[in-house]
């Protein structure tokens, strides 16, 4: 937008003056140009330049301007710089934008707009229409859209237009007469969107609609445009229509236990009962900001607002750091920490959690969660047992729908040696204590589980050499099958007709 003022605005006060087209056209591309170089030459302002360059060239040429060609044009020749582009999200959300902008005008022509009313009128009903056509593109790379969202375009876009028009001016003129207009302008902007935040349905989590699913939902809309195009009425039972297949068509929720990717850390997320999220653990050393990039996306692809009950095994950075960085924002409605001697990380994340006003519990060898056709129960350690850190662990038992699994944290020693004492029993699938150490999974506690599945979560080339070659040669020596982030990436159990499936091509049940 910024560079269709600037360029085409210059174009056209010269062109208003007698300046010929081609140095009008010349003097409109030479500022757009250094203006796309001053912002960085990113991918969307890339589309804007080859855009008006086009529309300068069919001025030169004596040709109309057609502006889905145009854009058509400008995304072939950013693929044919960067094929991969077709992937990028920057790339794809530009390029829907010009569709959507081509598809309004060709929905709803022009004519005439004899008053102000009629103007504003059509301007609302294209931020609906753009809403409307961009909202599968944003769900797939988001997962959430935002339903008033036209509203604030409607409201807060002339604000921005007028705003980059006087800070353009001060840049020719003297600086007092417009610089104050444009930052009390831009002010204004910010305020809008702080108040959109605080809204009560500022947005909706719908989780990630299938690729397959976005390309009926636009066929379905050429479909019923080239259909229903003679009626106006019809074109806007059109886009409801196909608004109402938009909700009906996203991330369907089910069962589901996924080991998460976090480089050398730990993060199980537990889709239950299609209702609740239960994150057990949620941190890493060697990734940075992986509650903003890691686990807050994964939790909103599967459609869920936030979390029901985040756990924390022990007090480890690697263990904690994503889910501390998600308490300021709402996303955590419940923290869950060991019933162990208090250190000063223990002591900071508790305040932390209260100051967000996050309800914190605590968790020892008896507690308990459980729901429709799932329960997991905490088997280690007793209260307050001053073990050292990794061996006070919180140890789970999850039975979901038939199947068993044992999620140890950083258990190893001495705690380890505890939960054999106790007698436990099988489990289906192993989350392996300490991303694979050396001083854990010992072979009196694999013979009494005999896992089928053990789950390593590690760093790739983590400095630690986890896992240790000793655990590997256990777990082969014990028969189970080992699986590894650091190699597969996240892995996750889902159940499909009544079985257990891994990413879903194991078959579980069979193994």
């Amino acid at each position: 937008m910024h560079i269709s003022l600037a360029g085409a605005g210059i174009y056209r006060r010269l062109r208003g003056a007698g300046v010929p087209v081609c140095l009008s056209g010349a003097a409109g591309l030479t500022f757009a140009l250094s203006y796309c170089v001053m912002t960085g030459m990113t991918g969307s302002s890339k589309r804007a330049l080859f855009m008006f360059f086009f529309f300068v060239l069919s001025q030169v040429c004596g040709r109309s301007y057609d502006l889905l060609s145009s854009g058509g044009a400008a995304g072939l020749l950013l693929l044919l710089e960067s094929p991969f582009r077709c992937l990028d999200a920057g790339f794809l959300m530009s390029m829907g934008a010009v569709m959507a902008a081509g598809i309004y005008r060709e929905v709803l022509p022009a004519g005439k707009q004899k008053t102000f009313r009629d103007r504003q009128i059509r301007r609302f009903v294209f931020c609906i229409v753009v809403q409307i056509i961009m909202t599968p593109v944003l769900l797939y790379f988001q997962y959430e859209c935002y339903p008033l969202s036209f509203i604030f375009n409607f409201l807060m876009l002339p604000l921005v237009t007028a705003g980059f028009t006087a800070g353009f001016l001060s840049a020719f003129l003297p600086v007092f007469l417009f610089s104050v207009p444009a930052s009390a302008l831009f002010s204004l902007v910010v305020a809008g969107t702080s108040l959109s935040r605080r809204l009560p349905v500022q947005n909706l989590v719908l989780g990630k609609p299938s690729f397959l699913w976005i390309i009926v939902f636009y066929m379905g809309l050429c479909l019923l445009y080239k259909t229903l195009k003679k009626s106006s009425y019809h074109k806007y039972a059109c886009l409801l229509a196909c608004g109402c297949f938009l909700i009906l068509g996203v991330q369907k929720k089910q069962d589901k236990i996924s080991f998460l990717d976090v480089g050398q850390g730990d993060c199980i997320a537990l889709s239950l009962n299609r209702q609740d999220m239960i994150l057990v653990d949620g941190g890493s050393s060697s990734k940075q900001d992986v509650g903003q990039y890691i686990i807050a996306p994964y939790v909103k692809s599967q459609g869920y607002q936030a979390v029901s009950a985040a756990v924390i095994t022990h007090l480890d950075s690697d263990h904690y750091s994503g889910i501390r960085e998600l308490l300021p924002s709402g996303m955590i409605r419940r923290l869950y920490l060991p019933r162990v001697k208090k250190d000063h990380a223990y002591m900071e994340i508790e305040k932390e959690a209260r100051q967000y006003h996050v309800s914190v519990s605590y968790l020892s060898m008896g507690s308990k969660f459980s729901g429709t056709d799932w329960s997991m129960e905490c088997l280690h350690p007793g209260p307050d047992t001053g073990l050292e850190k990794n061996a006070a662990s919180l140890v789970f038992r999850l039975k979901v729908r038939g199947l068993s699994v044992l999620l140890t944290g950083d258990l190893e020693n001495e705690g380890e040696e505890m939960l054999v004492q106790s007698g436990i029993q099988h489990a289906d699938i192993l989350k392996v204590g300490h991303h694979g150490s050396k001083n854990g999974t010992g072979e009196e506690l694999l013979r009494q589980l005999r896992p089928k599945i053990a789950i390593v979560s590690a760093g790739k080339k983590n400095r630690y050499g986890h896992p240790h070659r000793e655990t590997v040669r256990r777990l082969n020596d014990s028969g189970c099958s080992i699986y590894e982030t650091s190699r597969s990436g996240m892995l996750w159990f889902s159940m499909e007709r009544k079985r257990w499936y891994l990413n879903p091509k194991l078959d579980i049940m069979k193994q």
